[in-house]
């Protein structure tokens, strides 16, 4: 395992970002957003930071018109959820989300399971319902870890498994990569450490949310999150590339950079690329304050 640091601008200039129309999904902070891939034409497969075992673990949302929809998704068997390492921790609450290249109707969410965080289930999608198909923890957890973000990606026909711990202000946050095949844990990840200049405040996560170009860049969402009604501020960066070599996965970072967007009001902690790879959907969640959906063009 290789360690890269990566330690942005300390100081830098806000500019004014251009401005974001932002569409709000929902006012209940059980239907915030914490992951969202694009799974149709006006629709997405998102996730829910929700603790309670009988709480909506998955949805779809759906734009109609100028309103969205969520509609629930249900586990088919939620037991499958319940092994760990002592065998008996249950699901707590999933973080991120990422659809896997070349397989119609499978998604890996990363989630947090009883005191077990960084937990990374294969959920295969029919209709309203998810089964599990596998599951495994995330190589890199340690007792302070906090995973949050996750995505399948493939370069030259081969499987990458991409996925960090967000850090904290006393902390830089994580970056592994490995090589993927479905059915069996990752192994050997490289590994780049990333600690944004912005925001500040002591509740500041690093890494909220993280996604790869089709070119292979890697985009975060740095984040302030000081309680359940903010208020929030959003940055994202472009840290890095992934790049592979004929042993595996390559995490290349950027010596200094300024944040892309600045986005004020808004705990961002789900953005996907469109099929294009030019435009980002940003999705939030807010805590009691709901959670609200825009679109970002690079």
């Amino acid at each position: 395992m290789s360690i890269i640091p990566l330690l942005l601008a300390a100081s830098f200039t806000l500019t004014s970002p251009p401005a974001l129309e932002w569409s709000q999904v929902t006012t209940n902070a059980k239907e915030t957003i914490s992951g969202i891939v694009h799974w149709e034409t006006n629709r997405f497969l998102v996730v829910h930071d929700n603790k309670e075992e009988k709480d909506v673990k998955l949805s779809f949302l759906q734009s109609s018109g100028s309103s969205w929809k969520l509609s629930p998704l249900t586990l088919s068997d939620p037991k499958k959820l319940t092994f760990g390492a002592q065998g008996t921790s249950e699901l707590r609450d999933l973080e991120g989300v990422t659809l896997i290249p070349g397989r119609t109707g499978e998604v890996l969410v990363i989630g947090n399971k009883g005191s077990e965080d960084g937990w990374i289930y294969d959920l295969k999608i029919t209709g309203n319902t998810a089964e599990v198909v596998d599951a495994f923890r995330a190589p890199g957890a340690y007792p302070d870890s906090d995973f949050e973000s996750i995505q399948a990606f493939s370069i030259d026909q081969r499987l990458i498994l991409v996925w960090a711990d967000r850090g904290t202000a006393r902390r830089p946050a994580t970056i592994w990569a490995a090589n993927l095949t479905l059915g069996v844990k990752p192994v050997d990840p490289v590994a780049l450490t990333v600690k944004t200049p912005w925001p500040t405040e002591k509740d500041y996560r690093a890494i909220a949310d993280l996604r790869v170009s089709p070119s292979g860049e890697i985009y975060v969402s740095s984040v302030s999150d000081p309680g359940d009604n903010g208020p929030f501020d959003s940055a994202i960066y472009l840290v890095g590339r992934l790049e592979r070599s004929s042993k595996g996965p390559i995490l290349v970072p950027n010596s200094v950079q300024l944040p892309v967007s600045i986005v004020p009001g808004y705990k961002i902690e789900a953005m996907d690329f469109d099929s294009t790879g030019r435009q980002l959907v940003f999705a939030t969640d807010d805590e009691a304050l709901g959670a609200s959906i825009a679109w970002y063009q690079k």
